[in-house]
């Protein structure tokens, strides 16, 4: 009973911290984009474009804007033309949403709600997934993420903007620590390495096939944190054998030698050339056999059954994205810029960050009276021009 008053307290405290943070005029000074933005009043001020990128929904851009003005003004509502909100977006940067996710993750971690934030054996539970993203179809934003041409058995047809999002993600408390939206012929591996900067001494890195080398297992003990990888079958010698073996429930520990392709960035990076790793085998329900690496060596604190099978289902890629990419609703990434799509991506994410945290307090009833969004009332002036 207690958790969940603690529950109900973090949620309500962040809602309301977060609509401080948006109607806070430093908040525009800080991410408009020229000087004059956002200065006359108007209808679309920047917490409300803030507030309706925040909304997730399939509907419309228009239906959207029709629907969140009437919540704040009823049958006097003004009519606001897409053009205008599209516009608006555009005059703010993606990273007035980094600061409110920042908001998010001192609400979580923070001393006040430490009893809340849970672990795995005393550890963070991080996982780091990679994900190709379809963008609005338009000359800009093809030049800066790239463009995926499309062809069949007539020729060359259509062709569309594609970026790769990487995420590092906490998976049992639900947050996304960092993520970035970049061009899609940019290695996952080299967005993995990025993150690396958020991640904290003892953490556990979960990690699906795709990353898993000796660069990586390097770095990540470089920053004095843990790893827990799936293996391919082409992995390490050791691997492959293990896969040749193919019993479930083996645990042994290896010396790993770093390949010579990695040797100089090991040297330039202070990493050593060799690593010792557990290598433990699970089997899953369909048959298939995992090998998982892991530098978790102490079998007795972490048995094969707890090292690998409970940690095999956080393992599953594609769900550490889920929260953060899917599903986009028509409006999220609908500018066609590539200002716009960093801003409706990271609008994406911090709205996810706190939607489980405000279902919970929902039942306090915290936003206000008659249903329209607090912080769009909040210190927001009026007028008839749609934005400024």
């Amino acid at each position: 009973m207690r958790h969940e008053c603690l529950l109900k307290k973090r949620a309500v405290w962040l809602l309301e911290h977060l609509r401080e943070r948006l109607v806070e005029p430093g908040l525009v000074v800080r991410h408009r984009r020229r000087a004059e933005d956002f200065t006359r009043e108007c209808v679309l001020t920047c917490p409300r474009v803030m507030l309706l990128i925040l909304q997730k929904s399939l509907k419309s851009l228009q239906a959207r804007l029709h629907e969140f003005l009437w919540d704040l003004a009823g049958p006097d509502a003004p009519a606001v033309e897409a053009s205008a909100f599209t516009h608006a977006r555009a005059k703010l940067k993606a990273s007035a949403f980094v600061e409110l996710n920042q908001l998010v993750l001192q609400t979580v971690y923070g001393s006040d709600f430490a009893g809340l934030v849970q672990r795995w054996h005393g550890h963070r539970l991080l996982g780091v997934d990679s994900s190709l993203m379809r963008l609005p179809s338009h000359a800009e934003v093809g030049q800066v993420f790239g463009w995926v041409q499309c062809a069949n058995h007539r020729g060359l047809q259509e062709r569309y903007p594609q970026g790769r999002v990487s995420v590092l993600y906490d998976v049992r408390n639900e947050v996304a620590l960092d993520s970035c939206l970049v061009g899609s012929t940019v290695a996952e591996t080299e967005l993995a390495h990025q993150h690396l900067a958020h991640v904290q001494p003892g953490d556990v890195l979960l990690t699906d096939r795709g990353y898993t080398g000796y660069g990586w297992v390097a770095a990540v003990r470089a920053r004095e944190a843990h790893f827990v990888s799936r293996c391919s079958q082409g992995s390490f010698a050791a691997v492959q054998q293990l896969f040749a073996r193919n019993e479930e429930n083996v645990s042994v520990e290896v010396t790993l030698l770093a390949p010579k392709g990695v040797r100089a960035q090991c040297r330039e990076q202070g990493w050593p050339l060799e690593l010792c790793v557990r290598l433990v085998t699970v089997r899953l329900p369909s048959g298939e056999l995992e090998v998982l690496a892991t530098s978790l060596l102490d079998q007795a604190a972490y048995s094969n059954c707890r090292t690998g099978g409970r940690l095999l289902g956080t393992l599953g890629a594609r769900n550490l994205l889920w929260p953060v990419k899917g599903p986009v609703g028509p409006g999220t990434l609908q500018r066609q810029d590539e200002g716009g799509s960093r801003a409706g991506f990271c609008g994406h994410r911090a709205l996810e960050q706190h939607r489980e945290r405000a279902h919970r307090a929902r039942a306090g009833r915290v936003g206000s009276k008659d249903g329209a969004p607090a912080a769009a009332r909040a210190g927001e002036p009026g007028g008839e021009r749609a934005c400024s």
